[in-house]
This record gives structure tokens, C-alpha cells and sequence, in this order.
């Protein structure tokens, strides 16, 4: 008979230093992990879509063929409703990983999206560059 596990209470505070720490030392996957923590205000950070940007094209610079850097970098666009943009960052983790279906829908998703209000957003009322 298997016994419960106890409940392990976790230190998102200390989590959060932890990565920080890491990221600034230069390890990739911590800014990736970074980047996504201040994408959705995770860990006890604020949400920060500037910042997460920042990471995710940290991430790119460093790792170039990196198709996750470029698929959050196209989901952190679409929060902001920069489409053009996000749909560029799909494209590059397209073209990275040819075999990932689930970007592609993503990426053909978020093309419809614009085709279908493209009056508005290039009005410039629903795009916000960065």
C-alpha cells in the first residue's frame, strides 16, 4: 500500500531568486524559465511583458534555433496584440521546427487573426510595436 506524500510547501520567493540568479549567470534555460515567469506574473513576480520580452530575445540571441524562445516570444506578442510581430516569431519557430504541429496551427491561427482584422490593427488601434 503506497503512502500519501506529505504536502511539500514551496518557496516561490526563494524559487524565483534561484532563477534569477541563474539567468544572470548566463544559463539559458533560467532565462527562458525567467522570461516566462514575468509573462504571466508567476513565482511571486509581477507580470512584466517588457522584461519578458527582453529574456525570450536574450534567449534567441544566445540560441538562435531555440523554437520554444520563439514561440513564447510570439505568445508574449499576442498578449500584447502586436500580431505582426507575433506572427514573425511563429514563422522563425516554424522554420526551426519543421515538424512541430502545434506551432504551426498556432502560427496559421494567429495569421487568420490578423487577416480578419486587419483594418483595425493597421489603423494602429489594436497594434502596439515593440
Amino acid at each position: 500500500m503506497l503512502k500519501k506524500n506529505p504536502v511539500v510547501k514551496i518557496d516561490y520567493q526563494k524559487s524565483f531568486e534561484l532563477i534569477k540568479e541563474a539567468a544572470d549567470l548566463g544559463y539559458t534555460k533560467a532565462i527562458y524559465e525567467l522570461g516566462f515567469r514575468y509573462s504571466v506574473g508567476d513565482f511571486g513576480t509581477s507580470k512584466d511583458i517588457n522584461k519578458a520580452i527582453e529574456l525570450y530575445k536574450k534567449v534567441i540571441e544566445i540560441e538562435p534555433a531555440n523554437s520554444n524562445a520563439y514561440t513564447l516570444l510570439g505568445n508574449t506578442y499576442v498578449m500584447l496584440k502586436n500580431l505582426r510581430s507575433a506572427i514573425a516569431s511563429y514563422k522563425q519557430a516554424v522554420d526551426i521546427d519543421t515538424d512541430n504541429d502545434e506551432i504551426k496551427l498556432i502560427y496559421i491561427e494567429v495569421i487568420q487573426e490578423y487577416i480578419k482584422n486587419r483594418d483595425t490593427l493597421e489603423n494602429g488601434e489594436a497594434v502596439n510595436d515593440r
